[in-house]
């Protein structure tokens, strides 16, 4: 951007020093030096919003290519859920079907976060912060009639989020869980986590990736 900003700019400079130079003032009326002026920050104008469009076509194409990593049964990746959401394909469904991951730091097992569906719903469960499953709140589009999802998970300190094709479903605070435990537990504010642990049972999964910038 910063090099098409300076080769605009240097369009300008070479129209303005030809057309309104000091050499040109004495001859060329006032008004013709002035439209030459408009015309030029006109140009600018336009010449940056182009510039714009192109960065931002680029951006989308960018974000809309990011690879899809497979999915081979129960696997264990580097990943720090707190810096970098991530995005898991759904591309099955059935009654009792699951997916989840659980959450490691420094080798060791300290959480865990599991969607199950039954009963034509989709239920969560959060180790140390909900009793048992629960229905989310907003549940996906197409349940029982369309698999094909993108979810995206997301952790801070305080909540726990999670979204589907780009609508949020949940937006868990610890601090307001029934347990406890949720709120003064290491596992899910302060904790070093560094992989998850991709587990899913009697469903298929397309594959993971880091959540593009440019996604919801």
């Amino acid at each position: 951007k910063q090099w098409y900003q300076r080769r605009v700019r240097g369009h300008i400079d070479v129209i303005r020093s030809t057309l309104c130079g000091e050499s040109h003032l004495a001859s060329l009326p006032h008004f013709v030096c002035e439209m030459c002026r408009f015309l030029a920050a006109l140009f600018l104008a336009l010449s940056l919003f182009l510039a714009a469009l192109q960065l931002l076509a680029l951006s989308l194409c960018q974000s809309s290519s990011v690879d899809w990593i497979p999915i081979e049964g129960d696997i264990r990746i580097p990943w720090d859920l707190n810096t970098t959401p991530i995005q898991i394909k759904q591309s099955s469904e059935a009654t009792g079907s699951f997916f989840g991951f659980d959450m490691y730091g420094n080798r060791a097992w300290w959480g865990a976060v599991v969607v199950r569906f039954e009963d034509e719903m989709a239920r969560y469960y959060i180790t140390d912060c909900t009793f048992e499953f629960t229905d989310l709140p907003v549940q996906p589009e197409g349940l029982q009639t369309n698999p094909e999802r993108i979810w995206t998970f997301s952790k801070s300190d305080e909540s726990l989020t999670v979204s589907c094709n780009g609508v949020q479903l949940l937006e868990y605070k610890f601090a307001e869980s029934e347990d406890s435990e949720c709120a003064t537990s290491t596992s899910w504010s302060g904790s070093v986590q560094d992989e998850l642990g991709i587990r899913a049972g009697n469903i298929i999964l397309g594959g993971y990736r880091a959540k593009p910038m440019m996604s919801d």
